[in-house]
């Protein structure tokens, strides 16, 4: 992705739990992914937070994780996921799809360093 601004309706930080939903529900209001709205997320992958907890966390110990709008349409759910895997592997398996499904087009790795809206000046510290 590049660093020059671009047009775009909406944009979403972090393709985790929230911004997977959001993007999800911005697709079904009409919105294009990828070009009327973008999600950017910084992890090297799908998974969002879960991607950096442990090994041993399993499913069945961790808080319980709710599916994602739309997921039943994929035939997956956490609450049927295999309890006894690694809880980060199980999530990032099941957003990959959800990715996958919805043509999403997740931008990654992507750091933003700021929002500033279009319609007023930057401070002069942020201006290069």
């Amino acid at each position: 992705m590049t660093s020059e601004p671009a047009e775009t309706q909406v944009v979403v930080i972090g393709a985790g739990q929230a911004g997977l939903s959001v993007a999800y529900h911005l697709q079904r209001l009409g919105l294009r992914m990828g070009t009327d709205a973008v999600v950017l997320d910084r992890g090297p992958s799908t998974g969002g937070a879960w991607q950096h907890r442990w090994a041993a966390l399993r499913l069945g110990s961790a808080h319980r994780v709710a599916d994602l709008p739309g997921m039943a349409e994929l035939g997956i759910s956490f609450a049927t996921a295999d309890r006894r895997l690694p809880a980060r592997e199980v999530v990032r398996d099941h957003y990959a799809r959800y990715e996958e499904h919805f043509d999403l087009r997740v931008a990654r790795p992507v750091e933003v360093r700021a929002v500033l809206d279009a319609d007023v000046p930057p401070p002069a510290a942020s201006r290069r």
